[in-house]
């Protein structure tokens, strides 16, 4: 049920039943409800389900955890470009909301798969992971010649992600921001804790992913993303 419809039904149950036994009844829908709530609301249960990142309406959505995608979901109709490393269900939501991508894939059935799905904003570009030296080569060379060559948002999540942590340092955008999906692992914190940035850090379920996890945002402060006219987006359902 939506908060208010909720929020009326326990106030009616208040006036109707002894107060012990009203607290006893919301405490038990609470913790039954709850997560029925949670699944139903984020697209949890579908995405488990498809076994890819989606909405509760089937639209994509990245797999970063939900509080990040909360943060960045009224914020990224301000992202004019990105580069991903690792393709997918992020690409095709930042593209939705009206920016040009480019993102580097090395899965090829993948990344045959995404090519007839994505827009013509998205550049998807196949690169190997074969060894790293070669993956991080590719992924130069290819930039090199790109026609964006720094970016509102870089996104690491796939391919050798902390070798590839200096190349999002330099294609990162004065204001913009470097996210990092996983970034309890890969040595992140280390590789980044003394490059000049600020962190937050996203703990919590992701799309059809059992356990928490945590998605980082680094960040200078004159990034665009902090800018106090970008409304607080309401809370699920």
């Amino acid at each position: 049920m939506g908060q208010t419809r909720a929020h009326t039904f326990f106030a009616h149950l208040r006036r109707m039943v002894p107060g012990r036994l009203a607290r006893l009844v919301r405490a038990s829908a609470t913790a039954i409800l709850t997560p029925l709530y949670f699944t139903r609301h984020t697209g949890h249960w579908r995405s488990s389900l498809r076994q890819m990142a989606v909405s509760p309406n089937g639209d994509p959505l990245p797999w970063y955890t939900y509080p990040c995608i909360d943060f960045l979901a009224p914020r990224r109709h301000r992202v004019g470009t990105v580069l991903e490393f690792g393709a997918g269900q992020s690409t095709l939501w930042w593209a939705a909301g009206g920016a040009k991508v480019v993102a580097f894939e090395a899965d090829r059935e993948w990344f045959d798969r995404l090519r007839n799905a994505v827009p013509a904003s998205v550049d998807l570009r196949f690169t190997t992971i074969v060894s790293e030296a070669e993956c991080i080569r590719d992924v130069r060379e290819q930039l090199a010649v790109a026609a964006t060559q720094q970016f509102d948002v870089v996104v690491v999540d796939g391919l050798w992600r902390h070798e590839l942590i200096t190349v999002a340092l330099e294609r990162r955008s004065p204001k913009g921001i470097i996210v990092f999906d996983d970034s309890e692992g890969y040595g992140v914190f280390e590789r980044l804790k003394n490059a000049g940035l600020c962190r937050v850090d996203f703990f919590g379920f992701a799309p059809g992913v059992m356990l928490p996890r945590c998605t980082s945002i680094y960040f200078t402060d004159a990034t665009l993303f902090l800018d106090a006219q970008i409304p607080i987006g309401n809370a699920r359902g």
